[in-house]
């Protein structure tokens, strides 16, 4: 069990065309040796094959070469 407090919640359309409100927290991701801290937004994904989603606003700390 993991405690923080909520940032906000946003509305979000989902993969199936629902919308549905969603609570924000920010969290701190370590790669390597920085720590980035960002937003992410809160649902189940216990029947998903990703667990977590990183959005574009962090991936823009990265050079991402999709061929690898």
């Amino acid at each position: 069990e993991v405690i923080c407090d909520l940032h906000s919640e946003i509305s979000v359309q989902s993969s199936n065309g629902s919308s549905e409100s969603r609570p924000m927290i920010i969290v701190d991701i370590k790669v390597r040796d920085k720590i980035y801290e960002t937003f992410i937004s809160l649902t189940e994904r216990d029947q998903m094959d990703y667990k977590i989603l990183l959005g574009k606003d962090l991936l823009s700390n990265f050079l991402i070469n999709p061929g690898i």
